[in-house]
């Protein structure tokens, strides 16, 4: 999963209750006020604290049987192959578009399937991304 904010707020939950064997967490935000409302996985206490590493451990609390590697660093040209290549599906819980390009791009070149997701205000927006050009 790419992204630990709002869209992965909603989702890491449900995958980790639902058994989800592992996962690679890629995130390099840390936890603001202003992520609480829609951020479900965060509290206040937290505020100031790195996104993934407070979502691995609220996450392996809700089910420790699941491996979760966490990734303090944005996805970028540089290490977009190697995580990529490692995984069986992609989520992009992004919030700009040169990751979501790159994701997609990079997604295609290994033919790995991917679920965008995308956020604004209230409103969400979902679509699998699946097979080759």
């Amino acid at each position: 999963m790419v992204g630990a904010g709002g869209l992965a707020s909603g989702a890491l939950p449900y995958l980790v209750a639902v058994g989800i064997g592992k996962m690679i967490l890629i995130d390099s935000d840390r936890i603001d006020v202003s992520n609480l409302g829609p951020q479900v996985l965060y509290a206040t206490q937290g505020v100031g604290a790195s996104k993934v590493r407070t979502a691995q451990q609220k996450l392996t609390s809700l089910n420790p049987n699941c491996q979760i590697e966490i990734v303090e660093d944005s996805l970028n040209a540089s290490n977009a192959d190697e995580f990529i290549a490692a995984v069986d599906l992609v989520i992009d819980c992004t919030d700009n578009f040169t990751t979501r390009y790159l994701i997609n791009d990079t997604c295609v070149r290994y033919d790995k399937p991917f679920v965008y997701a995308a956020i604004h205000s209230w409103e969400g927006l979902i679509s699998v991304c699946n097979g080759t050009v």
